[in-house]
């Protein structure tokens, strides 16, 4: 999930990612190890992950001269947004309820407080919060309609569909750049999200009433979850950590390295993975074996991360960042989509720098970001009805 604030990247967390080939971290793990997965040959572009498989369609690539500039399913959304807004996060529950979330300098002292902007169908409106400083770092929302946010500062703020409570994480951040890395919210008393400490990655789970650390440190990166009784954590060169609703176990995936985890049920898990120093493969588990979708997904674009609505409307985007001092710059971004068949680069203006997508259904999508031609936020839609 790796959201971003206002252009610029914490440089721990790309420290993390470099030294998951660089470094010489310690995956170990004292959990059941569970031997699904072994049936994967990473190396293998030509796996039986399905049609196309480990084939990446570049027609979609922006540099082309042989298409239009962009896809024209692509467009973006009139928001009328807040001067000084930026957004990160976007989750909706359909097509008439999206939320997008991030920060808002309102002040003359450059003071950041968190902003949260909805969509009903038809037009975007400014939510009425909790005056919390910091920026929304993360939103997500379950199936019984209550949404959740985790802001830098360290506080969660709940949508009841009424009005926005707020309380305190117990896991304080840094107003303007936060440590948190990925978040995942089942529901009120079940939540859990992964905190940057150094060069490793703690996971914490708040059980309803106090945070834990179930796992030990290492390289803990992003999380999905089906329901309670089963949570995916990608854990580096380890694999997948998995919880049933009892215990911790240990899904191996061969030769990969897991930093991110999506999927829509525990029979359609996705994994995305570094595979060398060039690029990264899209993996998928059918809860008892690994195919390869792609393994050509370039790594200079992180972080990355997945997202969809089915197995076969899967995102895996990233961005490009330059180092300058100790934040990372955002120059570029990428999306590619697979559809079950195929992993097709998608076509976006090169200025546009998206943070975030929450996929509705096929052909339907939202984003967030900016524009790097003004700075200025921007929601985007993807829109090419089936």
């Amino acid at each position: 999930m790796y959201i971003l604030f206002n252009k610029t990247l914490q440089i721990a967390p790309l420290l993390v990612i470099a030294c998951l080939w660089g470094c010489s971290v310690s995956d170990e793990s004292s959990e059941e190890s569970n031997d699904a997965g072994t049936g994967l040959d990473a190396g293998n572009a030509d796996s039986d992950a399905g049609p196309d498989a480990g084939d990446v369609d570049d027609a979609g690539d922006s540099q082309n001269d042989g298409g239009p500039e962009y896809d024209p399913c692509w467009s973006v959304m009139d928001a009328a947004l807040p001067e000084g807004v930026s957004l990160n996060g976007v989750w909706g529950s359909g097509l008439d309820d999206v939320f997008a979330a991030g920060g808002i300098r309102e002040d003359s002292d450059g003071g950041i407080k968190t902003a949260i902007m909805h969509f009903n169908g038809t037009s975007w409106s400014r939510m009425d919060i909790p005056d919390i400083p910091g920026f929304i770092h993360f939103i997500q929302g379950n199936s019984s309609g209550r949404v959740c946010t985790l802001s830098s500062s360290g506080y969660l703020m709940i949508f009841d569909g009424t009005k926005w409570n707020v309380s305190t994480t117990g896991l304080s951040g840094n107003d303007n750049r936060s440590d948190f890395v990925d978040f995942f919210y089942i529901n009120d008393d079940d939540v859990y999200l992964t905190r940057a400490l150094g060069f490793y990655i703690q996971l914490y789970h708040y059980n309803g009433e106090a945070w834990i650390s179930p796992l030990d440190s290492g390289s803990l990166w992003g999380i999905w979850a089906s329901n309670g009784n089963d949570v995916y954590v990608a854990a580096g060169r380890a694999g997948l950590h998995h919880y049933d609703g009892a215990d911790w176990s240990l899904i191996q995936i061969p030769d990969a390295v897991a930093i991110d985890v999506w999927g829509s049920s525990k029979e359609n898990v996705y994994v995305i993975a570094p595979v060398d120093m060039d690029n990264n493969a899209l993996l998928h588990f059918n809860g008892f074996s690994w195919d390869i979708v792609t393994e050509q997904i370039p790594l200079k674009h992180k972080p990355i991360r997945i997202s969809g609505s089915d197995q076969d409307d899967v995102y895996v985007h990233g961005v490009v960042y330059e180092v300058d001092g100790s934040v990372g710059i955002a120059q570029e971004s990428i999306v590619y989509h697979y559809d079950g068949n195929k992993c097709s680069k998608m076509r976006i203006p090169q200025s546009w720098i998206i943070m975030n997508i929450w996929a509705a259904s096929e052909g339907e999508a939202f984003a967030v970001g900016y524009d790097r031609e003004d700075e200025k936020a921007r929601i985007f839609r993807y829109s090419c009805g089936q």
